[in-house]
């Protein structure tokens, strides 16, 4: 379990590491406009990804832990709320 939490915090530290050097990047290409116009076009899409996950990531997380689901059951729920999300 020890391994997992630290699977999981080095997991969390490279993607924000990822994301910063990624906003450095897309700052220096765009400049200050560009980056205005990938923030508002992203918008919609990050509120729809939100809107649609109906806490199926953390219930998933929760039930999976209590040995309550197996992979199967949270593949084939994840696969269903990824057609409803598109469909949205």
């Amino acid at each position: 379990m020890k391994s997992d939490f630290m699977f999981a915090t080095l997991a969390k530290f490279i993607q924000m590491a990822l994301g910063i050097l990624s906003g450095i990047i897309v700052a220096r290409v765009l400049f200050a406009e560009g980056k205005g116009i990938i923030a508002a076009y992203n918008a919609p899409f990050i509120l729809v990804l939100s809107a649609t996950a109906f806490g199926v990531p953390t219930a998933s997380a929760y039930f999976y832990s209590k040995k309550d689901w197996d992979i199967k059951t949270i593949a084939t729920l994840h696969s269903v709320m990824l057609v409803v999300g598109g469909a949205i």
